[in-house]
């Protein structure tokens, strides 16, 4: 929950049932962290011991800090024991909150966990729309996927939609191109060597499909004939700028 926020053996779940009743729309949407936090907690305190007692040649003060954060998941862990299956169903009347509020990429994580009979209540379409053109604009990339993808019942715009998809398409390729492609590639294709001759492979790699596919569709939209015009490819440009503003804050 929020830093203010002090939380004691109630655990979590009254805070996170009064950002819902009372709270602002960051409450709201820091609760939704939290139930996030509550799902994955007993992952990361296993990821973590492993870490720390498995790891050949670690430093004894790595494996303490590692373990010192593994207690410190643990505390948190037992806060996350009253968040029950009631608790936890109200992620959806959280996240609409922090979308109606503004909280950057609410919209997109609230399009994913809406039900469609939600997403189509009175007024919710425009409201859906307009956040997630807002959040895709601040360079949100999970709202371009969802504005590319059509991920909606009700209609996209097609001059929202294709700038949408040029962007999202553009991060996609640099990410496929990127160091940690490159290290998750290196390390499936080295697993795959034990049962294949890599002779037989040629120039494939575990992304060469998602590669080639993407860089075929940037070529469609780009391309005299069926590409984006001007204004069209402008704002997409303003969604890429504004990712990788996003991406290089600290």
């Amino acid at each position: 929950m929020s830093p203010t926020v002090r939380v004691g053996s109630e655990g979590f779940a009254p805070h996170i049932q009064a950002a819902l009743d009372s709270g602002t729309g960051a409450l709201a949407y820091q609760a939704v962290k939290q139930l996030d936090q509550c799902k994955n907690v007993a992952g990361y305190i296993e990821s973590a011991r492993r870490y720390a007692t498995q790891t050949p040649g670690l430093e004894p003060r790595k494996a303490q800090i590692t373990m010192d954060y593994a207690q410190e998941l643990e505390a948190v862990q037992r806060r996350c024991q009253t968040v029950t299956p009631q608790i936890e169903a109200l992620r959806t009347p959280l996240l609409l909150k922090a979308m109606q509020s503004g909280e950057f990429g609410a919209a997109a994580q609230f399009v994913e966990s809406a039900s469609r009979e939600q997403l189509l209540e009175a007024g919710r379409p425009e409201l859906v729309l307009h956040a997630l053109r807002t959040d895709a604009m601040q360079g949100d990339a999970p709202a371009m996927k969802i504005l590319a993808k059509r991920k909606l019942p009700y209609e996209v715009p097609a001059p929202l939609q294709r700038p949408s998809e040029l962007a999202a398409l553009q991060i996609e390729e640099r990410w496929l191109r990127g160091p940690e492609v490159s290290a998750l590639n290196a390390a499936a294709m080295k697993e795959l060597a034990k049962w294949i001759n890599p002779a037989l492979l040629g120039d494939w790699t575990f992304f060469s499909d998602a590669q080639d596919q993407t860089t075929r569709r940037l070529a469609q939209l780009q391309s005299p004939e069926g590409g984006l015009n001007a204004q069209e490819r402008a704002l997409a440009a303003e969604m890429l700028a504004a990712h990788e503003r996003q991406q290089a804050r600290p």
